[in-house]
């Protein structure tokens, strides 16, 4: 179960609020991008790794590090 998903089930954060912490608190356009799209859309570290064209690992770091950042901020 992924962080997000723990965090969900256990405040029952919704999609809206997931995209206004990332909206408020990563400030990278092109992060922000990815974020959504992982986070939001589903999009895999493939897709994503493929249509931005990095590698996946680079993608599983922006996801990772913009995860810690926004669910610190909706935590209560």
């Amino acid at each position: 179960m992924s962080y997000l998903q723990r965090i969900r089930q256990s405040q029952k954060v919704t999609n809206e609020e997931v995209e206004a912490a990332i909206d408020s608190y990563i400030i990278k356009e092109l992060h922000r991008e990815i974020l959504k799209k992982k986070l939001l859309k589903g999009l895999t570290f493939k897709e994503l790794a493929a249509e931005y064209k990095y590698c996946e690992r680079h993608i599983k770091r922006i996801v990772s590090e913009g995860e810690m950042i926004i669910f610190k901020k909706i935590e209560p």
